[in-house]
């Protein structure tokens, strides 16, 4: 069986080795955190990680943390976010 060659864009690449490089388990990062880290466009971040999920290197957990804001109304409110983490194939993976 031919193994499979994944094709990685400068940024798919760089989210992986950050990810590798900070493995915390199944804790995670969210993108935002991600995209902080690498100083990547915050809004731009999700496909990139997506297409690594998509190769199953990273795993994701929707909801998986809350935090507290105020909203445009003033009103104290509860977002969830999505955490981002390594999977055993993502850490196994040799570029």
């Amino acid at each position: 069986m031919e193994e499979k060659v994944i094709k990685f864009t400068p940024n798919s690449a760089a989210v992986l080795e950050y990810m590798k490089a900070h493995d915390n388990g199944d804790e995670g990062y969210t993108g935002e955190e991600i995209a902080t880290a690498l100083e990547l466009n915050p809004k731009a971040i999700h496909g990139v990680i997506n297409s690594l999920v998509k190769h199953e290197l990273v795993g994701k957990n929707a909801g998986a943390r809350k935090r507290e804001f105020i909203n445009k109304a003033g009103e104290k409110v509860m977002k969830s976010y999505t955490v981002y983490f390594l999977t055993d194939a993502g850490r196994a993976f040799q570029a």
